[in-house]
């Protein structure tokens, strides 16, 4: 019964932001017909931009599929720390994210009209700026692994102390690279990103 109460939380967490979205799209798009045909757009978009596609399902499938591997090779009990450490591991994106999606439509102005030197300052910032926020949540998960597994997963979970030291190591690779796939992506380099 856990379990499907669980899932039936994250279900609903799922819908209703998406449900008060669609409310609030509706309210404001509601008038607008639409024109075309949805597929023949749809495949458009994909055959133009399917670097940029390719990017997006990558980025998804690589917080997906190390757990699913580990499934494969790894006692059920092994899986699950794994996991663990991972998810919290993940929490390491979430300011570099938050960043990119500010800074990815200014990045796109300013390259647009040219303003590369302070592009090139502001995306500095921004990647600075990451790596403080960063560093908040990665200073516990060097210095106390096991403790902070025990606190957010409860006792048990304190044996993937190691694995989460090393998968936040892996982390901060990306967070100190700072924002040079977004600058990739927004001057149509995204070929460079899937490389």
């Amino acid at each position: 019964p856990g379990l499907g109460v669980a899932l039936l939380v994250v279900s609903i967490g799922y819908a209703l932001p998406v449900l008060w979205a669609r409310r609030r799209v509706t309210r404001r798009w509601g008038h607008v017909r639409p024109r075309g045909h949805v597929f023949a757009d749809f495949g458009l978009v994909l055959r133009r931009d399917w670097r940029f596609a390719t990017n997006q399902v990558a980025a998804y499938l690589n917080a997906t599929v190390e757990i699913w591997i580990a499934g494969l090779v790894l006692s059920s009990l092994d899986t699950s720390l794994y996991s663990a450490a991972q998810r919290l591991a993940l929490l390491l994106a979430v300011p570099l994210t938050w960043i990119q999606v500010v800074f990815a439509p200014v990045c796109a102005r300013m390259l647009l009209s040219g303003e590369v030197r302070t592009l090139e300052r502001l995306l500095r910032t921004g990647a600075t700026l990451a790596a403080l926020v960063t560093a908040v949540a990665w200073v516990p998960m060097l210095l106390i692994p096991g403790p902070l597994l025990g606190v957010v997963y409860g006792p048990g979970f304190e044996g993937a102390a190691t694995v989460l030291f090393l998968l936040t190591v892996g982390s901060m690779a990306n967070v100190l690279s700072g924002l040079c796939g977004t600058a990739l992506t927004m001057s149509h380099h995204e070929g460079s990103v899937a490389a």
